[in-house]
Protein backbone atom coordinates (compact mmCIF):
# COMPACT_ATOMS: atom_id res chain seq x y z
CA UNK A 1 0.00 0.00 0.00
CA UNK A 2 3.01 2.72 1.20
CA UNK A 3 4.52 1.68 -1.78
CA UNK A 4 1.81 1.80 -4.31
CA UNK A 5 0.94 6.18 -2.66
CA UNK A 6 4.65 6.93 -3.01
CA UNK A 7 4.91 5.69 -6.96
CA UNK A 8 1.42 7.48 -7.53
CA UNK A 9 2.42 10.51 -5.59
CA UNK A 10 5.88 10.66 -7.38
CA UNK A 11 3.96 10.33 -10.18
CA UNK A 12 1.68 13.06 -9.87
CA UNK A 13 4.07 15.70 -7.68
CA UNK A 14 5.91 16.06 -11.23
CA UNK A 15 2.35 17.68 -12.97
CA UNK A 16 1.79 21.06 -12.52
CA UNK A 17 -1.60 22.17 -11.30
CA UNK A 18 -2.20 18.42 -10.12
CA UNK A 19 -2.93 18.10 -6.00
CA UNK A 20 -1.17 15.38 -4.85
CA UNK A 21 -3.11 14.74 -1.90
CA UNK A 22 -6.32 14.24 -3.81
CA UNK A 23 -4.00 11.20 -5.93
CA UNK A 24 -3.83 9.98 -2.49
CA UNK A 25 -7.22 10.11 -2.05
CA UNK A 26 -8.10 8.10 -5.22
CA UNK A 27 -5.90 5.26 -4.05
CA UNK A 28 -6.90 5.48 -0.53
CA UNK A 29 -10.97 4.70 -1.70
CA UNK A 30 -9.64 1.52 -3.80
CA UNK A 31 -7.28 0.29 -0.62
CA UNK A 32 -10.62 0.94 1.55
CA UNK A 33 -13.79 -0.34 -0.80
CA UNK A 34 -11.86 -3.11 -2.14
CA UNK A 35 -7.91 -4.13 -1.61
CA UNK A 36 -8.63 -5.15 2.51
CA UNK A 37 -10.94 -7.30 2.67
CA UNK A 38 -9.43 -9.28 -0.71
CA UNK A 39 -5.94 -9.10 0.39
CA UNK A 40 -7.35 -10.63 3.46
CA UNK A 41 -8.76 -13.41 1.48
CA UNK A 42 -5.81 -14.02 -0.61
CA UNK A 43 -3.44 -14.31 2.00
CA UNK A 44 -5.38 -16.86 3.95
CA UNK A 45 -5.66 -19.11 0.66
CA UNK A 46 -4.37 -18.44 -3.10
CA UNK A 47 -5.30 -16.05 -5.48
CA UNK A 48 -6.81 -18.48 -7.89
CA UNK A 49 -8.72 -20.83 -5.37
CA UNK A 50 -10.50 -17.66 -3.93
CA UNK A 51 -11.45 -16.66 -7.33
CA UNK A 52 -12.85 -19.81 -8.26
CA UNK A 53 -14.84 -19.75 -4.34
CA UNK A 54 -18.62 -18.88 -3.87
CA UNK A 55 -20.25 -18.35 -0.63
CA UNK A 56 -24.08 -18.41 -0.54
CA UNK A 57 -25.88 -14.79 -0.88
CA UNK A 58 -27.80 -14.34 1.99
CA UNK A 59 -30.79 -11.82 2.43
CA UNK A 60 -33.25 -10.46 4.18
CA UNK A 61 -36.47 -11.29 3.84
CA UNK A 62 -39.86 -9.99 5.76
CA UNK A 63 -40.47 -7.71 8.34
CA UNK A 64 -41.01 -7.87 12.53
CA UNK A 65 -41.64 -11.27 13.93
CA UNK A 66 -41.27 -12.26 10.10
CA UNK A 67 -37.82 -11.15 9.46
CA UNK A 68 -35.73 -13.90 8.95
CA UNK A 69 -31.88 -14.58 6.55
CA UNK A 70 -32.47 -16.61 3.57
CA UNK A 71 -30.50 -18.22 0.76
CA UNK A 72 -30.48 -16.42 -2.80
CA UNK A 73 -28.23 -17.97 -4.71
CA UNK A 74 -24.43 -17.73 -4.30
CA UNK A 75 -21.84 -15.23 -5.21
CA UNK A 76 -18.21 -14.94 -6.17
CA UNK A 77 -16.04 -14.52 -2.57
CA UNK A 78 -13.30 -12.33 -4.74
CA UNK A 79 -14.55 -11.89 -8.04
CA UNK A 80 -18.53 -10.13 -8.21
CA UNK A 81 -21.09 -11.70 -9.91
CA UNK A 82 -22.02 -8.40 -12.00
CA UNK A 83 -18.39 -8.29 -12.99
CA UNK A 84 -18.66 -11.96 -14.45
CA UNK A 85 -22.00 -11.31 -16.45
CA UNK A 86 -20.63 -7.89 -18.36
CA UNK A 87 -17.44 -9.39 -18.99
CA UNK A 88 -18.40 -13.01 -19.82
CA UNK A 89 -22.30 -13.05 -20.82
CA UNK A 90 -22.57 -9.85 -22.70
CA UNK A 91 -24.79 -10.78 -25.51
CA UNK A 92 -27.02 -12.30 -22.76
CA UNK A 93 -27.04 -8.77 -20.61
CA UNK A 94 -27.74 -7.30 -24.12
CA UNK A 95 -30.43 -9.05 -24.93
CA UNK A 96 -31.99 -8.57 -21.55
CA UNK A 97 -31.54 -4.64 -21.93
CA UNK A 98 -33.39 -5.11 -24.98
CA UNK A 99 -36.45 -6.85 -23.63
CA UNK A 100 -36.30 -4.25 -20.47
CA UNK A 101 -36.08 -1.53 -23.89
CA UNK A 102 -39.21 -2.89 -25.65
CA UNK A 103 -41.04 -3.56 -22.59
CA UNK A 104 -40.42 0.65 -21.90
CA UNK A 105 -41.60 1.38 -25.11
CA UNK A 106 -44.94 -0.53 -24.73
CA UNK A 107 -45.47 1.09 -21.34
CA UNK A 108 -44.77 4.60 -23.06
CA UNK A 109 -47.46 3.63 -25.95
CA UNK A 110 -50.13 2.39 -23.27
CA UNK A 111 -49.48 5.97 -21.30
CA UNK A 112 -50.05 7.94 -23.96
CA UNK A 113 -53.69 5.72 -25.14
CA UNK A 114 -54.47 6.54 -21.47
CA UNK A 115 -54.26 10.23 -21.51
CA UNK A 116 -55.61 10.39 -24.71
CA UNK A 117 -58.75 7.98 -23.32
CA UNK A 118 -59.16 10.75 -20.73
CA UNK A 119 -59.68 13.61 -23.18
CA UNK A 120 -63.58 14.11 -24.01
CA UNK A 121 -64.87 13.93 -27.22
CA UNK A 122 -61.80 11.77 -28.84
CA UNK A 123 -61.53 8.50 -30.55
CA UNK A 124 -59.75 7.43 -28.15
CA UNK A 125 -62.26 8.70 -25.50
CA UNK A 126 -65.14 7.11 -26.90
CA UNK A 127 -63.37 3.42 -27.68
CA UNK A 128 -61.43 3.21 -24.63
CA UNK A 129 -62.73 5.56 -21.41
CA UNK A 130 -64.90 2.40 -20.26
CA UNK A 131 -61.80 0.49 -19.83
CA UNK A 132 -59.59 2.64 -17.88
CA UNK A 133 -59.38 1.14 -14.20
CA UNK A 134 -61.25 3.47 -11.60
CA UNK A 135 -60.97 3.94 -7.97
CA UNK A 136 -64.11 3.85 -5.44
CA UNK A 137 -64.90 7.51 -6.80
CA UNK A 138 -65.08 6.09 -10.32
CA UNK A 139 -62.81 8.46 -11.30
CA UNK A 140 -59.89 6.90 -13.56
CA UNK A 141 -56.50 6.06 -13.00
CA UNK A 142 -53.44 5.41 -15.39
CA UNK A 143 -54.12 2.10 -16.46
CA UNK A 144 -56.31 -0.17 -18.43
CA UNK A 145 -58.46 -3.20 -17.14
CA UNK A 146 -57.18 -6.42 -18.79
CA UNK A 147 -60.38 -8.16 -18.36
CA UNK A 148 -62.81 -4.83 -19.19
CA UNK A 149 -60.70 -4.54 -22.44
CA UNK A 150 -62.02 -8.18 -23.25
CA UNK A 151 -65.46 -7.51 -22.62
CA UNK A 152 -65.74 -4.79 -24.47
CA UNK A 153 -63.64 -6.15 -27.45
CA UNK A 154 -66.91 -9.35 -27.09
CA UNK A 155 -69.68 -6.53 -27.72
CA UNK A 156 -67.61 -3.78 -30.14
CA UNK A 157 -68.33 -4.43 -33.71
CA UNK A 158 -65.61 -5.44 -36.14
CA UNK A 159 -64.21 -3.17 -38.54
CA UNK A 160 -65.21 0.33 -36.46
CA UNK A 161 -62.81 2.18 -34.77
CA UNK A 162 -63.63 1.38 -31.53
CA UNK A 163 -62.47 -2.68 -32.20
CA UNK A 164 -59.61 -1.24 -33.49
CA UNK A 165 -58.61 0.88 -30.56
CA UNK A 166 -59.44 -2.33 -28.02
CA UNK A 167 -57.54 -4.33 -30.25
CA UNK A 168 -54.43 -2.46 -30.25
CA UNK A 169 -54.66 -2.26 -26.24
CA UNK A 170 -55.30 -6.06 -25.99
CA UNK A 171 -52.45 -6.58 -27.92
CA UNK A 172 -50.03 -4.06 -26.04
CA UNK A 173 -51.30 -5.26 -22.51
CA UNK A 174 -50.24 -9.11 -24.16
CA UNK A 175 -46.61 -7.96 -25.26
CA UNK A 176 -46.40 -6.28 -21.88
CA UNK A 177 -47.12 -9.32 -20.26
CA UNK A 178 -44.68 -11.54 -22.72
CA UNK A 179 -41.87 -9.42 -22.50
CA UNK A 180 -42.10 -8.90 -19.07
CA UNK A 181 -42.05 -13.02 -18.69
CA UNK A 182 -39.22 -13.41 -20.94
CA UNK A 183 -36.75 -10.87 -18.97
CA UNK A 184 -37.60 -12.67 -15.30
CA UNK A 185 -36.88 -15.73 -17.40
CA UNK A 186 -33.40 -14.60 -18.71
CA UNK A 187 -32.59 -12.69 -16.05
CA UNK A 188 -33.07 -15.72 -13.77
CA UNK A 189 -31.04 -18.26 -16.65
CA UNK A 190 -28.22 -15.34 -16.47
CA UNK A 191 -28.04 -15.48 -12.61
CA UNK A 192 -27.58 -19.35 -12.18
CA UNK A 193 -25.01 -19.61 -15.36
CA UNK A 194 -23.00 -16.70 -13.54
CA UNK A 195 -22.91 -18.52 -10.52
CA UNK A 196 -21.68 -21.67 -11.76
CA UNK A 197 -19.18 -19.98 -13.89
CA UNK A 198 -17.58 -18.75 -10.60
CA UNK A 199 -16.52 -21.96 -10.05
CA UNK A 200 -15.21 -22.47 -13.66
CA UNK A 201 -13.11 -18.93 -13.82
CA UNK A 202 -9.70 -19.53 -15.62
CA UNK A 203 -7.20 -18.08 -14.26
CA UNK A 204 -6.83 -15.30 -17.29
CA UNK A 205 -10.31 -14.49 -16.20
CA UNK A 206 -9.83 -14.05 -12.88
CA UNK A 207 -6.73 -12.09 -13.79
CA UNK A 208 -9.31 -9.32 -15.83
CA UNK A 209 -11.96 -9.53 -13.77
CA UNK A 210 -10.25 -8.72 -10.60
CA UNK A 211 -7.65 -6.06 -12.19
CA UNK A 212 -11.36 -4.23 -13.20
CA UNK A 213 -12.64 -4.56 -9.78
CA UNK A 214 -9.80 -2.74 -8.35
CA UNK A 215 -8.34 -0.39 -10.58
CA UNK A 216 -11.14 0.12 -13.41
CA UNK A 217 -12.35 3.27 -12.29
CA UNK A 218 -8.54 4.53 -10.97
CA UNK A 219 -7.19 5.52 -14.55
CA UNK A 220 -10.29 7.68 -15.12
CA UNK A 221 -9.88 9.60 -11.71
CA UNK A 222 -6.35 9.97 -12.39
CA UNK A 223 -7.27 11.50 -15.48
CA UNK A 224 -9.77 13.58 -14.18
CA UNK A 225 -6.81 15.17 -11.98
CA UNK A 226 -5.36 16.19 -14.91
CA UNK A 227 -7.88 17.30 -16.59
CA UNK A 228 -10.31 19.35 -13.97
CA UNK A 229 -7.29 22.40 -14.01
CA UNK A 230 -6.84 22.30 -17.31
CA UNK A 231 -10.52 22.61 -17.86
CA UNK A 232 -10.45 25.70 -15.27
CA UNK A 233 -7.45 27.28 -17.40
CA UNK A 234 -9.15 27.28 -20.43
CA UNK A 235 -11.99 28.57 -18.91
CA UNK A 236 -10.60 31.40 -17.98
CA UNK A 237 -8.72 32.11 -21.23
CA UNK A 238 -12.34 31.59 -22.88
CA UNK A 239 -13.71 34.59 -20.34
CA UNK A 240 -10.57 36.74 -21.21
CA UNK A 241 -10.86 36.26 -24.58
CA UNK A 242 -15.01 36.91 -25.29
CA UNK A 243 -13.83 40.23 -22.67
CA UNK A 244 -11.59 41.80 -24.89
CA UNK A 245 -13.14 40.50 -27.98
CA UNK A 246 -15.90 43.03 -27.36
CA UNK A 247 -13.11 45.61 -26.52
CA UNK A 248 -11.35 44.77 -29.82
CA UNK A 249 -14.62 44.87 -32.31
CA UNK A 250 -15.92 48.54 -30.19
CA UNK A 251 -12.13 49.96 -31.19
CA UNK A 252 -12.54 48.58 -34.67
CA UNK A 253 -16.22 50.27 -34.65
CA UNK A 254 -14.21 53.47 -33.60
CA UNK A 255 -11.57 53.25 -36.45
CA UNK A 256 -13.99 52.61 -39.38
CA UNK A 257 -16.01 55.67 -37.52
CA UNK A 258 -12.49 58.02 -37.93
CA UNK A 259 -11.95 56.24 -41.13
CA UNK A 260 -14.93 57.51 -43.08
CA UNK A 261 -14.98 61.02 -41.01
CA UNK A 262 -11.51 61.14 -42.64
CA UNK A 263 -12.89 60.34 -45.95
CA UNK A 264 -15.34 62.54 -45.72
CA UNK A 265 -13.01 65.55 -44.74
CA UNK A 266 -10.73 64.91 -47.56
CA UNK A 267 -13.34 64.58 -50.15
CA UNK A 268 -14.46 68.39 -48.60
CA UNK A 269 -10.75 69.49 -49.27
CA UNK A 270 -10.53 68.27 -52.32
CA UNK A 271 -14.01 70.43 -53.50
CA UNK A 272 -12.81 73.40 -51.65
CA UNK A 273 -9.39 73.62 -53.31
Amino acid sequence: MSEMLSEIKEEVSSIEFVDAYSAYQIVAEIWKDSLTKDSELIAASDFYTIGRTREPNMVTKGSGKNKRQEQDGWIGMLVPNELIAKRLFASEQEEIEELKNKAQEIDSELSELVEAAKVEDSEEYEALYESLKKNEDDEPQDAFEAKTIKAELKIAEKGTSEFEWLKRVEKLLADKSSTNKSVKEKEKQLKEAVEVRIENLTNEEIDMLVFEKWFAGTVDALVGLVEKPLRAELSKIALLENRYAQTFNEIDAQVSELEKAFEALASELVVNQ
